[in-house]
């Protein structure tokens, strides 16, 4: 009896360890943006980073396994249809887009097989439109890594709104 408890007593510890340890909050827990123009949620261990640009604001979401989610904003003026814009993003890398009909809910877009350092990727392109801006959402994954990062790009897709 003895003996039991001798090997149930390190269990236990690491058992109490293991809960302590878990109470961290959730890094994928949904992050709320809301700045400027718009508002979206996305996962809470990727990276955000903001910048200005000639043409609009542009938002980056970098996520694990190279995925990664740009906002670009720009005055409804100056925007152009929205197959014009993702071919500027790719008329640069020689990309040779395969698109076909995508529907993100309310969003309206495509995707395109890409090419880069010798690895597919999938793009997926939307724009939605303000009575005064429009914004450009496009997500980006290794095709080989994209179900593992779908629901962190799609939680930016499914919740942004212009504000």
């Amino acid at each position: 009896m003895r003996n039991l408890g001798l090997i149930l007593l390190p269990i236990l510890a690491f058992v109490l360890v293991g809960c302590e340890q878990g109470g961290d909050a959730n890094p994928d827990a949904p992050v709320r943006y809301s700045g400027g123009w718009v508002t979206f949620s996305y996962p809470g261990s990727w990276q955000l980073n903001e910048e200005s640009t000639d043409t609009g604001s542009l938002i980056r979401i970098q996520g694990p396994r190279d995925a990664l989610f740009t906002i670009h904003i720009r005055s409804l003026e100056q925007a152009p249809p929205l197959a014009i814009h993702a071919a500027s993003l790719g008329s640069d890398q020689g990309l040779l887009p395969t698109g076909r009909p995508a529907t993100f809910g309310r969003l309206h877009g495509f995707t395109q097989m890409i090419e880069l350092d010798g690895e597919a990727y999938q793009r997926e392109f939307h724009r939605v439109d303000s009575h005064d801006e429009a914004a450009y959402l496009v997500s980006q994954a290794p095709a080989a890594q994209a179900i593992r990062v779908q629901a962190g790009l799609d939680r930016i897709f499914t919740t942004f709104a212009f504000q």
